[in-house]
């Protein structure tokens, strides 16, 4: 039996070592990679998407089938600034502080991290690098970084998917094309121009966010129903509703990333795609629809990785946000100073590691899971044998 505890300010890192300081790590490109064997890297990462129903739709299928899917991955904070900050540093949120205690302060805190972000340092260290998408929440439109030889930020009306602000390595205007489509053409044709530099795209479509607003190909189209867990208590008028148009705003994502899939597979280069989202959401268990809560279905997300030489598989050990931009950068050869993350493809997994939501905090292992409340109470489940989280451990 895992024995699981919580300190007082929720000190368990994600790993068991403790952490280093927050001084400049040192960044340089490893001799043990040649630049001939260095992979083309895509990185897509959806927005909001639960574990269960990305599990139903066809094209997570087919990915699954083809790569390596990580069936216990979970975000460490389920909200959008703070998981993408961990995804774009390989830092936990008690080191980057995006979106932690702060009142609309994201983009000004990750500020403070930009230059060790996977763009700049896969740049650094001889990749074509790209941004599409969704970058930290509240990125003013005049914002250029350094480091992304490619910058196609959405940057205004992020989930109006017909009309959005986009800032276009500096020139910025309003597009009416369907935004998941415009995102997937830029990157097609980033990734076809390619040269002898190996590529890296960091592709952050903010679909299927709400108010989930598919194209008008995919407005009536059928999708699999919400299976109601037995933790279903909201709304199931209101939840079904809300699904159907979840399912079919994802079908252009689904035809995003199978389109980079097929790309890079036609090349003659070495590849890898890895899939994943910022956070879950609930769709009605526990009574909730919505995100930012310890439950399960906020926390745990899809995570699959592809690849000229990816075996398929199955891993069922726990991985986190912070460990896809350590692949990231292992994979581009770039060795690193101190950061929260391991190598998904070499490293164990992390048998416990710590959630924070705003109204509560936990501490997971695959088997068990422990939540201390905002009131202080504390509710520990075990996971193996209820896995919906529905009959809380005796406390002794």
């Amino acid at each position: 039996m895992i024995l699981l505890a919580v300190a007082a300010t929720l000190g368990c890192a994600a790993r068991e070592q403790p952490l280093a300081d927050d001084s400049p790590a040192e960044w340089r490109p490893s001799s043990e990679t040649g630049e001939e064997r260095r992979p083309d890297i895509v990185v897509v990462v959806a927005d909001d998407l639960d574990l269960r129903s990305a599990r139903s739709m066809p094209f997570y299928q087919r990915l699954a089938a083809q790569g390596l899917e990580f069936r216990q991955h979970v975000t460490r904070t389920p909200v959008c600034a703070p998981s993408r900050a961990s995804l774009l540093t390989g830092l936990g949120w008690e080191r980057h502080g995006v979106g932690v205690g702060e009142k609309g302060r994201s983009f000004q805190t990750m500020l403070e991290h930009e230059q060790r972000t996977l763009g700049p340092l896969l740049q650094a260290a001889g990749y074509r690098t790209m941004l599409a998408g969704k970058y930290i929440n509240a990125t003013p439109c005049n914002h250029r970084p350094d480091g992304w030889d490619r910058w196609l930020c959405v940057c205004r009306s992020l989930y109006d998917a017909r009309r959005y602000k986009i800032s276009n390595d500096g020139r910025v205007y309003w597009s009416r094309v369907y935004q998941t489509d415009f995102l997937r053409d830029a990157t097609l044709e980033f990734l076809r121009e390619a040269d002898e530099r190996p590529t890296f795209v960091y592709l952050a479509p903010p679909a299927p966010h709400g108010p989930m607003d598919p194209p008008s190909r995919h407005a009536n189209v059928d999708v699999p129903p919400l299976e109601l867990p037995p933790s279903f208590a909201a709304n199931e008028a209101i939840a079904r509703s809300r699904h159907r148009r979840l399912m079919r705003t994802s079908l252009a994502l689904g035809e995003m990333v199978e389109a980079v899939r097929d790309q890079l597979e036609s090349s003659d280069r070495p590849w890898r795609l890895i899939f994943t989202v910022d956070n879950g959401i609930q769709q009605g268990a526990h009574g909730l629809l919505h995100k930012d809560v310890v439950w399960e279905e906020s926390i745990r997300v899809p995570l699959v990785v592809l690849g000229s030489d990816i075996e398929p598989g199955v891993r069922d050990v726990q991985t986190i946000h912070e460990d896809v931009a350590a692949t990231v950068l292992a994979l581009a050869g770039v060795a690193v100073g101190d950061i929260d993350g391991t190598d998904l493809l070499t490293a164990p997994g992390h048998d416990e590691v710590s959630i924070r939501a705003s109204s509560s905090s936990a501490v997971r292992s695959t088997t068990r899971k422990r939540i201390t409340w905002d009131d202080g109470t504390i509710t520990t489940f075990d996971l193996r044998n209820d896995p919906y989280e529905l009959s809380p451990l005796p406390t002794f």
